[in-house]
């Protein structure tokens, strides 16, 4: 997205997931498309881009670029993203509206149903709405109703029906109107499917190694015939797929072959920058989630380390390559590359290569030194430092381990915040003097004072119900 706002065209391949079919992958876009416009507008709806998507400060520049005139953001918490945005619509949580799901069912990444992720049933779940949405924030589906009819088509987006009635609706056009009423599923809040009586364990391809239709759940048209997802329906060494789609493909060859990659210890920019970082998927957080709305999250030590108000990201290098660097355990290290800079506290450890630096990915915190510019980052955000390439020109796929970086012990000043709060507790002030500050909340002292409002302000009500 940011290649094609600012540069006014790109060209990829690929359907986003593409767990529907191989062809998929192969599919072609061309931005603009023949015939309509260039994007002046993006509406940006939960998660954060800044923090899960590759090459951070391109985005960077392109919410900054006059290209793109206006920017929604509607999101729960004030993420790094929210910052970027000219009109911010602030979302409630799941806690203050009603709705309807399956427990841990993940869908696998938009690959598959009954992909229960950590759980080993299939649960339905009634999620009941505990309170009503604090302060000025609304449910998701008010915000769109709102604004379907402003446009003029609100009834036809609601069908005239409230956030209760369209998970009552869900319930009806599911099986599991036949398993329990809607009065005892909105009273028990779930319902487990659990296993049949008459259930029989199939085991997974032994019907295309026996030659039978496939007998597991979820399976394709195809696989009714014995066949697998391939062209030959078996087991391919070479991919006829790819021999009929990408021949000439040097990056992804229909014989799979080990390659070198452009971003590697064997490159010529390893000279500048000999260290590869590693970021996987976090540990200790679910992506962005919970990384910056959860602060005691911050005091698990092999997470977070929570200096000077602001919350560092740990990262992990050797010993050997430590002492070389005069870095300690517990240091400030600051990864750098042509891309941005970003500061942590460094985990001197074995667990790691000697040339290699590990830090958990997809953070929830942005927050460069200098808010708006592309300056060092103090919230932990090291896709700041990946690249923005994909696999190759025909792979619809990122490579954010394909990462050269050095370090370096960070001797330089220390902020005293987070480098954003101000902005909120002017803010808070505004609608009340005496508001906690962002400091407080963070520290444990602004959730009790917060907490005591809550409590008179109902007790009060309560009393005047009386």
């Amino acid at each position: 997205m940011p290649d094609a706002i600012l540069n006014g065209h790109d060209e990829w391949y690929g359907e986003g997931f593409c767990g529907g079919g191989i062809d998929l992958e192969f599919t072609k876009h061309i931005y603009p498309e023949p015939g309509c416009s260039k994007v002046h507008m993006f509406w940006r709806y939960g998660g954060c881009f800044m923090g899960t998507m590759l090459d951070t400060n391109k985005w960077v520049k392109m919410y900054q670029s006059p290209e793109l005139e206006f920017v929604v953001n509607q999101d729960i918490h004030f993420h790094g993203e929210a910052r970027f945005a000219d009109v911010i619509l602030p979302a409630c949580t799941n806690l203050e509206r009603y709705d309807i799901g399956e427990l841990c069912n993940s869908g696998n990444g938009g690959y598959q149903s009954h992909s229960q992720t950590g759980n080993s049933w299939q649960i339905v779940v009634f999620q009941d709405k505990a309170i009503e949405p604090l302060w000025e924030s609304r449910s998701d589906y008010w915000i769109f109703s709102e604004t379907a009819k402003r446009l003029g088509w609100g009834e036809e987006y609601t069908e005239g029906r409230t956030e209760l009635d369209w998970c009552k609706r869900f319930w009806e056009k599911s099986d599991l109107c036949t398993k329990i009423s809607w009065e005892e599923f909105t009273k028990k809040g779930y319902y487990i499917a659990g296993v049949p009586e008459n259930w029989e364990r199939h085991f997974g391809f032994r019907w295309f190694a026996e030659g039978y239709p496939c007998d597991t759940p979820n399976h394709k048209p195809f696989q009714e015939e014995g066949k697998l997802g391939t062209f030959t329906g078996k087991f391919e060494f070479v991919s006829e797929s790819l021999l009929y789609w990408a021949p000439h493909d040097e990056t992804r060859t229909p014989i799979s072959t080990y390659k070198q990659s452009w971003e590697g210890h064997h490159s010529i920019k390893a000279r500048k920058y000999p260290f590869h970082l590693i970021s996987p998927h976090p540990r200790f957080d679910y992506h962005t989630q919970h990384n910056e709305s959860t602060p005691w999250f911050w005091e698990i030590p092999e997470n977070r380390e929570y200096r000077n108000g602001n919350p560092y990201l740990v990262a992990r290098i050797h010993p050997k390559k430590a002492a070389e660097k005069g870095i300690k355990d517990g240091d400030f290290m600051l990864l750098f590359n042509e891309r941005g800079s970003v500061l942590c506290v460094a985990r001197v450890t074995y667990r790691v290569e000697e040339n290699t630096i590990h830090a958990y990915g997809s953070s929830g915190i942005y927050n460069p030194v200098n808010p708006g510019e592309t300056s060092m980052d103090i919230g932990g955000c090291v896709n700041i430092l990946t690249p923005g390439k994909l696999i190759g020109s025909m792979v619809p796929g990122m490579a954010p381990n394909s990462t050269l970086l050095d370090v370096c012990k960070y001797e330089g000043p220390i902020p005293d915040s987070q480098c954003f709060e101000f902005k909120l507790d002017a803010v808070a002030s505004d609608a009340e003097t005496n508001a906690e500050t962002c400091k407080e909340i963070i520290e444990g002292h602004g959730f009790e004072k917060i907490q005591e409002k809550v409590r008179k302000s109902y007790l009060k009500k309560e009393a005047g119900a009386r």
